[in-house]
């Protein structure tokens, strides 16, 4: 979203890397960062997703490192949000404004999609056998009310979620179906 948001044209002066900046100093990122040795592989892969983003490289192509991503990590598969949200028109008018974006769901389902099927279809199951062990076949909704609440309060997301959803929502609003 901050990439869409900045100008067109890119000056031809050396930029700081800020996206690896920004990472260093995301306390959710430095404290778990060492708990997985996919983290930081699936880490890369988003990066590098957004920084095609901000090239506004091929929408697919987008989409499929992003896949990438999801199969590296299966929750990293809420980025596709982003990349979605990144090729997105500031102000759509017809459905067709957002051809972009659709491409970048398509990029993203097909090798996804086809990855998760393959997987279903050899391991007789959606999730690995990892996944059922460590759960013990139930939630953990414990657990996972504190990852959320150190991701909301460590990020400030409990602010800026709530108005970007309001400015997505008032963004879409005017569309005509059909046109």
């Amino acid at each position: 979203v901050i990439v869409r948001s900045s100008p067109a044209s890119v000056s031809e002066k050396p930029a700081w890397p800020l996206a690896p900046m920004v990472l260093a100093l995301a306390r959710p990122l430095t404290t778990f960062a060492t708990s997985g040795l996919e983290t930081l592989v699936a880490t890369a892969l988003v990066v590098y997703a957004m920084y095609l983003v901000g090239r506004r490289a091929a929408p697919h192509a987008v989409g499929v490192v992003v896949a990438l991503a999801a199969m590296t990590r299966p929750d990293h598969a809420v980025f596709i949000a982003g990349a979605v949200l990144a090729y997105l028109p500031i102000r759509p008018r017809r459905w067709s404004d957002l051809s972009d974006a659709i491409r970048v769901g398509v990029g993203f389902g097909l090798v996804f999609g086809t990855f998760w099927l393959l997987r279903a279809s050899y391991y007789g199951d959606f999730v690995p056998n990892t996944f059922r062990a460590k759960s013990g076949a139930s939630a953990y909704w414990s657990q996972g009310g504190i990852y959320l609440a150190h991701f909301l309060l460590t990020t400030w997301s409990i602010v800026w979620l709530p108005l970007g959803g309001a400015a997505l929502a008032a963004n879409l609003r005017g569309l005509r179906p059909g046109s």
